[in-house]
């Protein structure tokens, strides 16, 4: 698993405690063997470059998930696919036998969410890899059964990593 989390953050956040986290989602899921993951703590600009370029939402979100095999990502030379935002490059993992994708949370936002949602910031922070990691998963909010799945899945995750998380979200699972 691969995290890269931006300089501005890494006296907020630790890389090992981010795969920790993500660890937990897989497990929750029953996805323990998955493998080829990449995870990017960054900041808004980042998130809001991205979220235009493959949503054609120009503002900042909290989360993206790129499930392996999305277009716009590209090999760099040394062979590992990558994104470049900026001057920021991003680790994307190549497919292994049960790779499955990105996930590139905005700090920032996540700080913003977390007084509004009655979290702390390593709740909101560990809540957001968890539900990008289930996306990867191919788990989705759409309907009011996914979000009950959702939801109990992102509720288990957190737990396990002694996370209250008493999941304030809207009726959509954001």
């Amino acid at each position: 698993m691969a995290v890269q989390v931006f300089p501005a953050f890494r006296n907020k956040t630790s890389a090992a405690w981010v795969r920790t986290v993500a660890r937990a989602a897989l497990d929750a899921a029953g996805a323990a063997d998955a493998s080829g993951v990449s995870i990017v703590i960054a900041d808004d600009a980042a998130v809001r470059t991205l979220n235009a370029q493959y949503h054609g939402v120009r503002d900042v979100t909290d989360v993206l998930s790129f499930a392996w095999g999305h277009e716009g990502h590209w090999e760099g030379a040394d062979g590992k696919d990558k994104h470049l935002v900026g001057n920021h490059q991003f680790p994307f993992i190549a497919p292994k036998a049960k790779g499955i994708g990105e996930v590139i949370l905005s700090y920032p936002q996540a700080v913003r969410q977390s007084a509004e949602h009655k979290r702390t910031p390593t709740e909101e922070v560990a809540l957001l890899i968890t539900h990008g990691v289930l996306h990867l998963l191919g788990h989705d909010h759409a309907k009011p059964a996914e979000v009950k799945r959702m939801r109990a899945l992102e509720e288990k995750a957190l737990r396990a990593r002694g996370l209250k998380s008493a999941l304030r979200l809207g009726s959509n699972g954001e």
